[in-house]
């Protein structure tokens, strides 16, 4: 009998797959103001699979959603 060692599944830690540059790139469109931010657009703008531009819209969406009057992102379109 074999065990392995590490967190249970309901406490696993999970770890950015993408490179925090990647995560600035897109941050700027979305500042631009001049679209939208959709996961095709974060696949076609960093040549990425489908999951890292998920982990991407998932951090800029928990970003965002903690703005509040004080200016930032709120007005920002992101769309899954």
């Amino acid at each position: 009998m074999t065990t392995t060692a590490g967190p249970a599944p309901d406490r696993a830690v999970v770890v950015p797959n993408y490179e925090p540059h990647q995560l600035e790139q897109i941050s700027s469109l979305l500042s631009d103001g001049r679209m939208d931010i959709t996961i095709r657009t974060i696949m076609v703008e960093l040549n990425t699979n489908r999951c890292v531009a998920r982990s991407i819209l998932d951090e800029l969406a928990s970003r965002c959603g903690g703005t509040g009057g004080g200016g930032g992102w709120e007005d920002a379109a992101i769309t899954a």
